[in-house]
Formats: structure tokens, sequence, C-alpha cells
């Protein structure tokens, strides 16, 4: 039986498709940023993380190759960091795979646009239910804000790398005195 909200949920997702495959293109130009003997995986297992259900737990393994590579590339070019932006990257994954569940759970189990409105009990009919809905949209939200913040920095990373900007004074920083993380 088709949903009324099947025809919502395709746009929005080929949105979010091109987002998620331009946010995997800064990751693999952040891996093609440091030296092979620096980099933990491959950049053609980032494209992993398209895999829907697969997706919840590589996104992990992204963000910690990426770390770990980064803290390599700095070692090997003098600036002492350890694993840069790892703790960003997890909380952000942590939080969008929270959300994810959560929502899958008020939702009865099914996927998006695939509430049945005829069944009363696949829609939201507790206060409780209503409530893990909520919970769930607002930590999708700031899933997706830390998630953001994390690309961000990745690049400016990467971009300080590329163009060799940055000298250890604490802190990575550019030469315009700006801080960079």
């Amino acid at each position: 039986m088709t949903s009324f909200l099947t025809p919502y949920f395709t746009v929005p997702g080929l949105c979010w498709l091109i987002v998620q495959v331009l946010y995997l293109l800064a990751l693999r130009r952040a891996l093609l940023a440091c030296s092979p003997s620096n980099r933990v995986m491959s950049p053609r297992w980032l494209w992993l993380e398209l895999v829907p259900p697969f997706n919840l737990v590589w996104q992990f393994v992204n963000v910690a190759a990426v770390s770990v590579s980064f803290g390599r590339e700095s070692r090997s070019r003098g600036v002492p960091a350890r694993r840069p932006l790892l703790a960003l990257g997890t909380v952000s994954c942590a939080v969008q795979s929270l959300a994810i569940v959560l929502l899958l759970l008020a939702n009865g189990g099914h996927g998006p646009g695939q509430i049945v409105v005829d069944q009363p009990s696949d829609v939201l009919t507790t206060p409780f239910w209503e409530s893990v809905f909520f919970v769930g949209l607002f930590l999708l939200v700031a899933g997706v804000v830390t998630w953001l913040l994390y690309w961000h920095r990745v690049s400016r990373r990467t971009t300080a790398m590329i163009e060799g900007k940055w000298k250890w004074t604490g802190d990575v920083v550019l030469r315009s005195g700006r801080q960079l993380f």
C-alpha cells in the first residue's frame, strides 16, 4: 500500500543524497591531502557511507580514519596533534544515529514515507511515542548542526594542509593569525 507521504520524501531524499555526496567528496579530499603513508584508509572506502543501514556504523569508521590520518600527517609535518576532530565527529555520528533510531521507533519501525494512516497503531497515538518522536527530531537537528560543523572544520584543516598554512602555537592557526580549530 502506498503512503500519502511518499512524494514528500522523494525530493528531500534526493537533496540529502546530493549533500551526502558533497560531504564524502570533502572527506575524500581530506584523505588525499594526507600522504599515502599517513592514510589509515583508502579514499575509496568512504563511499560505503551511502549504504543505508550500514552507514550508521560506517560513519564512525570514516570519522576515525580521517582523524587518525590527520594526526599522522600533522606529526610528519612537525605539528603535534593526536587525533584532531575525533571528538566532534564522533559526537555528530552518535547524535545522528540515536536520532534515527528514535525516529524509527516512534514511527512504529517503518521507514520514512511508510506510515499507513488507516492503521491507528502505526501513527503516533500515545504521549510517550509523541515525546520520543520530538526528542528524535531535536536530536536530528542537533546532529545535522554538529555534522555541518565537523564538515566545515575538516574542510578548513584540509585547505590549510594543502596550502601549507599552519604552524604550531598551542593550536593550529593560519599564518594570518586566525585560529583554525
